[in-house]
């Protein structure tokens, strides 16, 4: 499972473990205390990139700490979602097949764990029995992915249009019912993200299989897709479950569903309980005030969107 190169496990231990001992010990007791925050394991991976490489015996260049370490921390992760990054032929083979193998190991993990709960993969465990099959699929374009760390070019989507500006006056004269004001409130937080996120050309689905509220392609800038559904009820629990099941349906229509995030975006930042569910998920809490105008959030799609747009940033200000 380790799989290092075995003329090197004297120096891993001495002079390497020895120099880096405070080090690894902070890194292995953050491992025990991973909770359901992926982000958390792209900032330890961040971490175990930043050590130095374990020294050749008699010196000389040495091997990526990644390649020592990562198998450890995938098994004190008790979520089982951190992956093993090591010089194993079948991962080496896994991450050539995904394009991820000059982007560093931060960006890696985030990848390859963005395929926990899609096609059948369980958890980071199963990713690394299973990376030649994976490999395979990617190879075989059975499984798709968009460059990473490019700027996305336009690619074929299930009939994908231009999201609309919703006119809400128009249903002024409407007789006012629960469900012509959920309608009002839903245009009027779609309205707010084009003003706001205008300059990702956000786009919804048309399809009548996979009829989306919003994607934002290559959102975060280093070819990651945002699927996004909007619910304006906030209290309301049925509606969070429902966004659940159709993030997960409609992503898997998506030609790059492996490279897609997912988020939910309502009135007021939802329960405790349910941002928690939505963080083990690996779903994004996005909210809007009540004027739709700031938008704020939490997850790992967060972080890229207020580092594009400010963690305040407002949709009145922007230009549609």
């Amino acid at each position: 499972m380790v799989n290092f190169y075995k003329a090197r496990w004297n120096s891993s231990r001495d002079p390497w473990c020895v120099t880096n001992t405070d080090a690894m010990r902070q890194i292995i007791q953050d491992a025990r205390n991973l909770g359901q925050d992926v982000q958390d394991r792209f900032a330890l991976a961040a971490r175990i990139e930043a050590l130095p490489a374990v020294p050749r015996p008699g010196g000389g260049g040495g091997q990526h700490a990644a390649d020592l370490v990562t198998p450890l921390i995938a098994c004190l992760d008790s979520g089982n979602l951190f992956p093993i990054i090591n010089g194993r032929e079948a991962v080496r083979k896994l991450l050539r097949s995904m394009k991820v193998t000059g982007v560093g190991l931060a960006s890696q993990v985030e990848h390859i764990v963005g395929l926990v709960g899609q096609f059948g993969i369980s958890d980071a465990h199963m990713i690394d029995v299973c990376a030649d099959e994976i490999a395979d699929a990617f190879k075989n374009q059975v499984i798709q992915l968009p460059p990473v760390s490019t700027v996305l070019k336009p690619g074929a989507l299930p009939k994908a249009v231009s999201l609309q500006y919703y006119d809400e006056d128009e249903r002024l004269s409407v007789t006012k019912s629960e469900t012509i004001v959920y309608q009002k409130r839903h245009n009027k937080m779609t309205n707010g993200l084009i003003l706001l996120l205008a300059s990702l050309k956000p786009e919804q689905g048309n399809d009548p299989n996979c009829r989306y509220d919003v994607l934002l392609r290559n959102y975060d800038q280093i070819g990651r897709d945002l699927l996004i559904e909007v619910k304006p009820a906030l209290t309301d629990k049925g509606s969070l479950r429902i966004a659940i099941g159709q993030l997960f349906d409609y992503r898997r229509c998506l030609p790059h569903s492996p490279a897609t995030d997912l988020a939910v975006l309502t009135i007021g930042p939802p329960d405790q309980s349910y941002m928690e569910l939505l963080t083990g998920l690996q779903i994004t809490s996005l909210w809007f005030d009540d004027d739709c105008e700031k938008l704020a959030g939490e997850g790992k799609a967060w972080k890229a969107l207020a580092a594009r747009f400010g963690p305040g940033a407002t949709a009145n200000k922007a230009t549609p």
